[in-house]
């Protein structure tokens, strides 16, 4: 059974750059953008910014670094400097994965949103694509003041599971066996002075092995007993202030892309995560008296749908550093693969950073959209690698200059001069 709904919808903004999605790629899209002039739109549908930092508690923001080698600027650099000033950040070389808190995370980054002079449509779920023929006209966004529409000349992608460009027509990809969710939380009361936890604490890639292999070992065993969920890692990360960690163990293979199967996913993670705690209580003084300050709003979404794109980006290529003409960012991170099995990653170091080409970031078939963070078009061995923040982050600079740059040119993004935009972001700031 069918129900057919007509209505009216107001258009409440017009703007040079509608950037979809306030998280990593989004809100730093979003200020590159304003501040090339455009008059940017951004949609988030929760009521701050952030996303997989905030809403998900993923922490740390990972990898600004290869080899003690900084590989990301601009933007995303600039707010790690301005939460380092809030004395909330704190860089761990020599991965540059950046240990920060989520509540000055969220302040910091609408600060910066703001200060660019950005509209902010916070509290609205995307729900509508209007195309006409090869481009995208408007979008449609849910919220209290009920169906509202968004022209823009141009959009971005950032929604993290492709969600405007599927509504756009643009050709997605699933993969067959996506990795896993997770359900992130915070703990306090931990005591992070013993041998266990206080040399083991930092991702700073020259410690953390240790609790990893005797934990995990503990949980595993249990595992196959019956007496343990589907769990990863475990890892621990400090957010900077107090005793308080985040926590990666949790594992789902519920599908993000199905409303239900989702649902159920979340609420047995969410079981989960006191089953976990109970054991880690049982087993290590540490967690003796450990309370879950916070679980987060929203599982972690590793992989959801997949940009098409002129390029598709292969694992081989970032592994072997291939230097596109048309690169507009890089990444550093391991190339991270979780399987849906208790315990099961596969990681493979980067010799060297790899390199991100502008055609990864745009669909053959639409003229007026871009995509940024991690639904950009790559098999499954280079998502594993550059759908991590930081990156997230880079490629989100890239597309909101991108989108300016077409707006005030008057262009497509497929005629857009790459060589303009690579000259832009590196004045800039940015490390292509």
């Amino acid at each position: 059974m069918k129900i057919s709904v007509k209505k009216d919808v107001p258009v409440v903004g017009k703007y040079g750059a509608v950037i979809c999605g306030g998280g990593p790629a989004g809100w730093v899209a979003a200020v590159a953008a304003a501040r090339q002039g455009c008059r940017t739109a951004l949609v988030e549908r929760f009521g701050f910014l952030g996303g997989t930092a905030t809403a998900g508690l993923v922490m740390p923001i990972s990898a600004f670094y290869n080899n003690n080698v900084r590989v990301v600027g601009g933007i995303p650099w600039e707010f790690i400097l301005e939460l380092i000033r809030l004395n909330a950040a704190r860089v761990e070389l020599p991965r540059g994965h950046i240990s920060t808190d989520p509540e000055y995370y969220k302040l910091a980054a609408q600060r910066m949103v703001l200060n660019a002079g950005v509209d902010v449509y916070t509290n609205s779920y995307l729900s509508g694509a209007v195309t006409d023929g090869r481009n995208v006209r408007a979008v449609l966004i849910e919220n209290k003041n009920g169906t509202e529409a968004l022209e823009g000349d141009y959009f971005v992608d950032a929604t993290g599971d492709g969600d405007l460009c599927a509504m756009a027509g643009a050709e997605m990809l699933r993969f067959a066996c996506p990795q896993p969710l997770s359900m992130e939380f915070t703990l306090t009361e931990v005591d992070l002075t013993t041998p266990l936890l206080r040399d083991s604490i930092r991702h700073d890639g020259r410690n953390g092995r240790s609790v990893h292999t005797e934990i995990h070992s503990y949980l595993n065993a249990l595992y196959k007993e019956g007496r343990c969920p589907n769990f990863c890692g475990p890892w621990f990360n400090t957010l900077v202030k107090g005793d308080r960690i985040t926590v990666n163990i949790t594992r789902s293979t519920a599908s993000i892309l199905d409303n239900r199967e989702f649902a159920r996913g979340e609420f047995q993670l969410r079981e989960d995560i006191f089953t976990l705690v109970k054991l880690l209580r049982e087993r290590y003084p540490e967690f003796r008296n450990c309370v879950i300050d916070s679980t987060a709003v929203s599982a972690g979404t590793r992989e959801g749908r997949h940009l098409v794109g002129v390029h598709t980006l292969t694992g081989e290529e970032l592994l072997a550093g291939v230097d596109f003409p048309d690169s507009v960012a890089r990444n550093a991170h391991p190339v991270d693969i979780h399987a849906p099995s208790a315990g099961e990653q596969t990681l493979t170091e980067m010799p060297h950073s790899g390199h991100i080409p502008y055609r990864a970031m745009i669909s053959p078939a639409l003229d007026n959209l871009l995509a940024a963070g991690r639904i950009l078009s790559a098999d499954s061995m280079a998502h594993a690698t550059i759908r991590i923040q930081g990156t997230a982050m880079a490629t989100g600079e890239a597309a909101g200059t991108a989108a300016a740059l077409c707006s005030s040119g008057k262009c497509t993004v497929h005629t857009l001069h790459v060589d303009a935009l690579r000259r832009t972001l590196v004045a800039n700031g940015c490390i292509i």
